[in-house]
């Protein structure tokens, strides 16, 4: 079942399609007026729906089920959500699905989906958000727009990454608003020492992306680099890789504040890479051997992390 742009459409119920097997939702019209959804048919498989309210009742048990994508969805509530079993699900998209009716950073997101392949997460909000412990190989995908103020959120991303630890983990930070340096420093110092007094260690996340206002080498990134730890950071333009080598190898003097110094000794080796878009695959590659700069030439590289093992 495939429903696109029914304007005038506002209440769904599609509990009794026993047979249903796809559905499919999107509404493209005035923001703050949205259908309302409910839906709990065992048979479904997949489900897409955008730009609406959702209903999910409690104790549901999506036994068929394997893919979820959600863009601008409210839910009517995080338990009932929570109270799901999604045995056969595989793919989990929540994108901007901020404007919940209870925060979504206030309460917990249980996903029961213990064969879940890919879970993928973008907003403005950090959610707390765990899936029930599996052997499987998964992987989770963040991209967080970040405008609040910073004293808060360093802490609640470590909770997420330490949640989602079992699995391979790609972050991107957009830092949309600028925050002076200084107030940086002292509110992740404060933060990070904590986690670190805490014996919480740093979560291993297999590649870090920041952009916008973000920069690789200011106290915001210092913080991140405190709580977590990525194999692989990147794209960065290949006309800055110089400045960003020489600040992840820099040991003495330059860019030392004591959010650098509570990650740097422990790591152990920086390499760069390039992307060959003929080969479309990342290649070894050194300072010496980047072509000349060229205008309007898009070159891609990034850097390999080793930190140390008993991390």
């Amino acid at each position: 079942m495939t429903l696109k742009s029914c304007k005038k459409l506002r209440n769904i119920k599609a509990n009794n399609l026993r047979h249903l097997k796809h559905f499919t939702f999107s509404f493209i019209g005035i923001l703050d007026v949205r259908c309302s959804i409910e839906i709990c048919p065992s048979s479904l498989e997949t489900i897409e729906i955008e730009h609406a309210n959702i209903l999910l009742h409690k104790g549901s048990q999506f036994r068929n089920l394997n893919s979820i994508r959600m863009y601008d969805v409210k839910f009517s509530s995080l338990d009932r959500f929570s109270s799901c079993k999604f045995p056969s699900l595989k793919e989990l998209a929540l994108v901007y699905c901020d404007g919940l009716e209870e925060s979504i950073e206030e309460s917990h997101l249980f996903i029961d989906a213990p064969n879940i392949d890919s879970f993928v997460y973008h907003g403005c909000l950090i959610p707390s958000t765990s899936f029930p412990t599996t052997s499987r190989e998964w992987s989770s995908t963040l991209s967080l727009d970040i405008t609040g103020a910073p004293s808060s959120w360093l802490l609640k991303l470590h909770k997420l990454l330490e949640s989602l630890s079992r699995s391979k983990i790609s972050l991107t930070i957009c830092q949309l608003s600028l925050v002076n340096d200084e107030v940086i420093i002292q509110v992740r110092l404060d933060l990070v020492q904590g986690i670190k007094g805490g014996n919480k260690p740093a979560v291993v996340v297999k590649k870090l992306l920041l952009r916008c206002n973000s920069s690789y080498f200011s106290p915001l990134s210092n913080g991140l680099l405190c709580i977590c730890r990525p194999r692989k950071i990147g794209n960065v333009n290949y006309t800055d890789s110089e400045s960003v080598l020489k600040n992840l190898m820099q040991r003495e003097g330059g860019n030392q504040d004591e959010l650098r110094q509570l990650w740097l000794p422990d790591l152990e080796e920086v390499s760069l890479e390039i992307y060959d878009d003929n080969r479309r695959k990342w290649d070894p590659t050194s300072l010496s051997d980047l072509p000349e700069y060229e205008e309007g030439e898009r070159i891609r590289t990034r850097f390999a992390l080793k930190w140390r093992e008993n991390l």
